[in-house]
């Protein structure tokens, strides 16, 4: 801590402060991104994210990894471009929306899948642990 104090130049209230404002962020970052995974293994995978990760499933955790870094990114952003906790969380909510937007895109429009084989993209991932479909 002592090496953090001697670097920091402002006076003890104005770190105090800083800390703390630094901490909300923190927090309030990892409040979304562990929201985000919860409704994504309850509404998005349609096996058991954690089970298949446990088997071996490498495609699974791409998967399931992929997303959270893709999230991940865009509340970064909102932190560093938000001056409020409303802002941040509007635009965390429209980053979350943009993945999913982008998800369903891809899943449906340029992801082609044989609809007559019932081949769909959880299978690939579970079934045939795909990389390339994670």
């Amino acid at each position: 801590m002592q090496v953090v104090a001697g670097a920091d130049r402002s006076e003890e209230a104005g770190r105090w402060v800083e800390f703390a404002s630094c901490a909300l962020w923190f927090g309030l970052s990892h409040l979304v991104v562990c929201v985000y995974a919860r409704l994504f293994e309850k509404y998005v995978a349609a096996y058991d994210q954690q089970e298949e990760v446990q088997r071996g499933n490498v495609a699974a955790g791409l998967y399931m990894a992929l997303h959270l870094i893709a999230v991940g990114l865009l509340v970064s952003k909102a932190v560093g471009t938000s001056d409020s906790v409303l802002t941040f969380f509007v635009w965390a909510v429209l980053g979350v929306l943009l993945v999913s937007l982008a998800r369903f895109v891809l899943k449906s429009k340029v992801l082609v899948l044989q609809r007559s084989a019932k081949q769909t993209l959880h299978l690939e991932i579970q079934q045939d642990q795909n990389w390339g479909a994670a």
